[in-house]
């Protein structure tokens, strides 16, 4: 799980597609300062890519999400740490986090 909140980066550059911080509703990223973990704040219903080079450490990534309304995860599955890899909000569920960590 995420540890180490403190060493968070803000780095768009994260978002291959999909960022958006001009408009009321915003899809924001962060990364670990040495990139050991990477995260994206969904402010509703989004499908949008990531540069999985972007988490820096090993070869694999664990993703899962986060809904800030109750504290409950839904994991994702792995995922190698090359190249884009798209991911789209759960369900119907809106205002998530997408974390991706060590992992595989």
């Amino acid at each position: 799980m995420v540890q180490e909140w403190w060493n968070l980066v803000p780095d768009q550059a994260i978002f291959a597609s999909g960022g958006n911080t001009n408009r009321q509703v915003l899809n924001l990223a962060a990364r670990h300062r040495d990139g050991q973990w990477i995260m994206a704040y969904l402010g509703s219903k989004a499908t949008f890519s990531i540069h999985m080079s972007k988490r820096k450490t090993g070869t694999i990534s664990k993703a899962f999400w986060i809904d800030p309304r109750t504290g409950g995860s839904i994991s994702i599955g792995s995922f190698p740490n090359r190249g884009e890899q798209s991911f789209s909000t759960p369900g119907e569920l809106e205002d998530m986090l997408l974390i991706v960590e060590p992992g595989g």
